[in-house]
């Protein structure tokens, strides 16, 4: 839950976003709870900004949960490629049994999106 911050570093003599990770220039969400308008501040803006600041919390909230049930799902598949798997091993004990046709392609692709998923989780 960070907000996109602008920042400048002056011996470069640009600014440049930080959009996320490891903390570099990154503010936390205001808390909605305890909002209080700017001195001088309109009393529309302050209710817009306030808004916003609900809205964004509650947009966090929402990422969060849908990649909790995505990763969810893929690891009930994973499960369940592993079960078939040890099936098909009793099954056929000298490892003489065949996949269907681009499994270990299909294999290979999921186990790379959810590599891929655990790096962008870690940040």
């Amino acid at each position: 839950m960070f907000r996109r911050v602008r920042f400048s570093l002056s011996f470069l003599g640009d600014s440049q976003d930080i959009d996320g990770g490891g903390g570099c220039g990154l503010e936390p969400l205001p808390d909605p709870s305890k909002f209080a308008p700017r001195e001088g501040e309109n009393e529309k803006l302050a209710a817009r900004r306030r808004n916003a600041d609900v809205q964004a919390e509650y947009n966090a909230v929402t990422c969060v949960a849908i990649y909790m049930l995505v990763m969810q799902f893929s690891q009930k598949g994973i499960d369940e490629l592993r079960k078939y798997q040890e099936h098909m091993e009793m099954r056929h004990p000298e490892g003489d049994f065949v996949l269907s046709d681009g499994f270990d392609e299909g294999a290979l692709v999921v186990h790379c999106i959810l590599v891929t998923c655990s790096e962008s989780e870690a940040f």
